[in-house]
């Protein structure tokens, strides 16, 4: 899988793409290795999985996490007093969209203080899982707000979905450069 190359190739240093599946974590696992071997540095943010699952995930499959901060909007739900660790930031929900964007923000201008040169990448896991826990107007206003910081703070974007929610998946195509859909 070269998705984040053929991106590359149509547009340049900066896009952002949906990409429908049938699976997101092993979407989500390529992409993040694709990323990493291209050497982006990135923001992934997790609602499916817990972070300390994703990352023991990724590590078996030799993914470089040292460039990666995670954002995991699920396990504070389930565990309230788990400690904030050096690369995890945690939401108390994934319905406290509020909270999700500041605590965004607040990631994505730390990562520009760095001045880390290079290209960025936000991965957000998945917009089908918002849905569990927001209404479809919620999950498309803040997909749009998502969308549009990406955009303003120079980070490439990759939106997991699968096909479930057509209404909604139609509504946020609108603000991606590509809908890639992803068999198997």
């Amino acid at each position: 899988m070269n998705n984040i190359s053929e991106l590359e190739k149509e547009f340049g240093a900066k896009w952002i793409a949906m990409f429908l599946v049938k699976n997101s974590l092993h979407t989500s696992i390529d992409l993040l290795k694709e990323s990493m071997e291209k050497g982006f540095t990135g923001i992934y943010i997790t609602i499916n999985k817990p972070f300390e699952d994703l990352k023991e995930m990724f590590e078996r499959q030799k993914i470089d996490l040292t460039q990666v901060l995670f954002i995991d909007a699920i396990t504070k739900s389930n565990n309230p007093s788990i400690p904030e660790t050096n690369n995890c930031l945690f939401v108390d929900s994934p319905s406290n969209l509020t909270r999700l964007g500041i605590i965004l923000s607040q990631s994505a201008q730390a990562i520009k203080n760095k001045k880390i040169s290079g290209k960025k990448i936000i991965i957000l896991d998945s917009l089908n899982t918002f849905l569990v826990y927001n209404n479809e107007k919620s999950v498309t206003k803040f997909t749009h707000f998502l969308t549009v910081k990406m955009k303003e703070w120079g980070f490439n974007g990759v939106l997991l979905s699968d096909e479930e929610n057509q209404k909604t998946t139609n509504q946020i195509t609108m603000f991606c450069d590509k809908v890639i859909e992803v068999k198997g």
